[in-house]
């Protein structure tokens, strides 16, 4: 059970340390190699984080520290699987998640047991325990071509089917097959703050996939700490979603997204999300950040 697993960071070495402590303790059967990639922090950061890997990953010496002058999510994680990870299997983790349960394990069990399987995630939570992801939701918007997408059960503590299949599942912790996720065409690099992993999981369900949800194992997300919520992240997110989601969206055809509001929810619709076309702008400003 041989995993890559890529964490981009910068700065905030006392998550990132969280991060990982939480991946060595909890991880008990597979096997791994970790990309940590630094996009940005100060040379004395560095110098803790290579402190903290030395001490703590030295007999394991499956670790390593890639380093790039920039931020961009979907162009640094394309990178490192073309060229550098050689295992069978992706996790893409933000280094803000802290695992709770065996998550890793449990997840390759999906991954590697059943078939047609695009990418699989799990219960992720914020610090006070409501839910910060239960998978991704599409809904019909007020526009026929359009559509809404959040996280399904974002600040309730609703509980879900152990195992399911579900729209996609957020980058900030989702396991892929490498070659998968290759022939499914990597991230969009056209993204420049957020949305990539949507598209990702849309093109897998249409291509055929399951995309599936863990609902049994969870991960604290302290949700995009490295990167804040600035005036300029709002705007990026409003780019990519004026600019170069909704673009894609509006390339479907009337079946695919009926495809896409099918994979929603399998079941009942979640009563945490109010569907009512009247406030639909409100809440796809409020719930399409990741």
């Amino acid at each position: 059970m041989m995993i890559d697993i890529i964490i981009l960071t910068k700065g905030k070495t006392d998550y990132l340390f969280k991060c990982l402590s939480s991946i060595l303790n909890k991880t008990e059967r597979s096997t791994y190699h970790i990309y940590v990639c630094d996009t940005g922090s100060t040379a004395k950061e560095l110098d803790i984080i290579e402190n903290f890997i030395q001490k703590n990953f030295k007999k394991l010496k499956n670790i390593s520290l890639l380093k790039f002058s920039y931020y961009n999510f979907a162009k640094i994680n394309n990178y490192v699987v073309e060229n550098y990870c050689k295992n069978d299997t992706i996790l893409f983790c933000n280094n803000d998640i802290e695992l709770i349960d065996n998550c890793i394990d449990e997840m390759y069990n999906v991954v590697s047991s059943m078939k047609n399987v695009g990418t699989v995630g799990c219960r992720l939570l914020f610090p006070d325990g409501t839910v910060q992801h239960a998978g991704q939701l599409g809904g019909v918007g007020n526009e026929k071509d359009t559509l809404m997408f959040t996280h399904r059960g974002i600040g309730t503590k609703n509980v879900y089917t152990g195992l399911e299949g579900v729209l996609g599942s957020t980058a900030g912790f989702m396991m892929i097959k490498r070659d998968i996720f290759l022939r499914g065409g990597l991230f969009s690099e056209k993204y420049i703050e957020c949305f990539e992993d949507l598209e990702l999981n849309i093109r897998l369900l249409l291509d055929g996939y399951n995309n599936m949800y863990l609902d049994n194992v969870s991960a604290t997300h302290y949700e995009s700490l490295t990167r804040g919520k600035s005036p300029a992240d709002a705007s990026r997110m409003r780019f990519d979603w004026d600019n170069n989601l909704i673009p894609y969206i509006r390339s479907l055809s009337a079946g695919d997204i009926g495809k896409i509001v099918t994979a929603t929810n399998p079941g009942t619709r979640d009563k945490s999300i109010n569907y009512d076309n009247k406030i639909y702008n409100k809440v796809r400003d409020m719930e399409v950040s990741q």
